[in-house]
């Protein structure tokens, strides 16, 4: 390759980059996990807009509390559900709840992950981790339900505002209020 002046003022320009980033390397990586943040908060927020209305604020408590409290970020990976991408789930393995058997399928609950360094806990974490990160204490003391505690089948990412609610009670009010399942927006459901 001829050096040419121009791929001489290129080749400067660049290595002038790397020099700035390599000397400003800590304003680098807290700019990109900024960003990824932001990108996560708007994730997080469309999740928790989809929520039931009656337990959205909660849940933004929740997540608020384990991230100041414990130092885990919180990353929503699902919330409210239709009763249609139920009956998907429930097809795939039937170990999921049927359609108007989840409490998803109201608004009433997230699966979530949590990471802090290295650590991550996911479904497959074991219950020990889940217990001794402290969200699960937090979840008690604010009346969440956590899935790690459910018989034959723990979904540990798994939290509902369940002890609040009676699944045939939620359903039969989607049947009244919107005449069939299909029909129904269970995150829109009138609590009564």
């Amino acid at each position: 390759m001829k050096w040419t002046k121009r791929n001489i003022i290129i080749a400067l320009v660049i290595v002038a980059i790397i020099i700035l980033i390599y000397i400003n390397r800590v304003n680098v990586k807290k700019a990109i996990t900024s960003g990824i943040q932001s990108v996560l908060s708007i994730q997080q927020e469309s999740y928790l807009s989809d929520l039931h209305p009656a337990v959205r604020d909660k849940f933004r408590q929740f997540i608020n509390e384990v991230q100041q409290k414990t130092g885990y970020t919180i990353i929503v990976t699902s919330g409210y559900r239709s009763f249609q991408k139920q009956a998907q789930l429930y097809a795939e393995n039937n170990k999921n709840a049927p359609p108007g058997g989840s409490p998803h399928n109201y608004g009433l609950a997230l699966d979530i992950n949590a990471q802090k360094g290295t650590t991550w806990l996911r479904k497959a974490s074991t219950e020990n981790a889940w217990l001794s990160s402290g969200i699960i204490d937090i979840a008690d003391r604010m009346g969440l339900r956590w899935g790690g505690r459910f018989n034959g089948y723990p979904d540990r990412v798994h939290f509902d505002m369940m002890k609040f609610y009676n699944i045939t009670q939620l359903k039969n009010l989607a049947l009244q209020q919107f005449g069939s399942l299909e029909n129904a927006q269970g995150n829109q459901i009138n609590l009564v």
